[in-house]
């Protein structure tokens, strides 16, 4: 019964590609973009991320909107910019920012306004739901683009395995995936080209991934949270389907980023 209740899940969540469009040549400047500005620099790499992460928020909290949820917007868009580049200049920067988000999202209304009136448990109770909705449509955008920032920063290489992961899962999910019935076909045929970048890997064993053993670890991560990250994205969306495109292009990052650093990290 649980088997078939995850399975049911997953197709509930999963995602449904779109065919119409130049979505092929989109994915293949996205990738030109993500290579160039880890080229030129941290700074960059922030830039971009920290726009297309801003974009997901304001999608997203947009999405949220026409559900009639109440929501800040702008808050959603500007607080994953701000993290991401303030994570550009240091990473306790990035993280003080990240706090000030999610604490503004809590004092301020949907309108940047800050009622008195907050003291009393009723209102308080509404404040709340707007900051859930808020942080549902920023935070985690905010956290994946700041990691892939300190990826960067941590060394080149480490994003490069980083970006060949992601990108390579990505360009699998779609082009095998898009128009089957069934949408496990996509993520399986992004999950092979996961392996066949790991043991590329092994050739070279980028910084932090010094020993095969680390090389390997990172794969099967990348193999379980690409995904896994596109079905949280559809999760912090208000329906599976809603429409926030800079959040699909963010979705496979979303949960391997933040995990690919903590290893880096602890690797370095």
């Amino acid at each position: 019964m649980s088997a078939v209740f995850s399975l049911d899940t997953i197709e509930r969540y999963s995602i449904e590609h779109d065919l119409d469009g130049p979505r092929i040549r989109l994915g293949f400047v996205w990738f030109v973009a993500v290579f160039a500005s880890m080229l030129l620099g941290t700074v960059a790499v922030a830039v971009l991320f920290g726009l297309v992460a801003g974009a997901a928020g304001l999608q997203t909290a947009a999405a949220w909107r026409s559900h009639r949820v109440r929501v800040n917007q702008a808050l959603a868009g500007v607080g994953p910019v701000a993290v991401t580049l303030g994570a550009a200049l240091s990473a306790r920067l990035g993280g003080v920012l990240l706090i000030v988000f999610a604490l503004a999202a809590v004092a301020f209304g949907p309108d940047f306004s800050i009622d008195p009136a907050l003291l009393e448990p009723a209102r308080r109770q509404r404040q709340l739901a707007v900051a859930a909705a808020t942080l549902r449509a920023g935070l985690f955008p905010a956290i994946a683009a700041t990691a892939v920032v300190l990826v960067h920063d941590v060394d080149t290489m480490a994003m490069a395995m980083l970006v060949a992961l992601v990108c390579v899962y990505d360009c699998g999910d779609y082009l095998c995936g898009a128009g089957y019935q069934s949408r496990v076909v996509g993520p399986l045929s992004g999950i092979a080209g996961i392996v066949v970048v790991t043991l590329t890997m092994t050739q070279i064993n980028p910084v932090p991934a010094e020993s095969d053993v680390a090389v390997f670890a990172i794969g099967v991560l990348a193999a379980v949270l690409c995904p896994a990250g596109q079905l949280f994205a559809s999760w912090l969306l208000p329906e599976p389907r809603s429409a926030s495109p800079a959040l699909r292009r963010l979705d496979s990052w979303l949960l391997i980023a933040p995990m690919f650093l903590v290893l880096a990290w602890l690797l370095g």
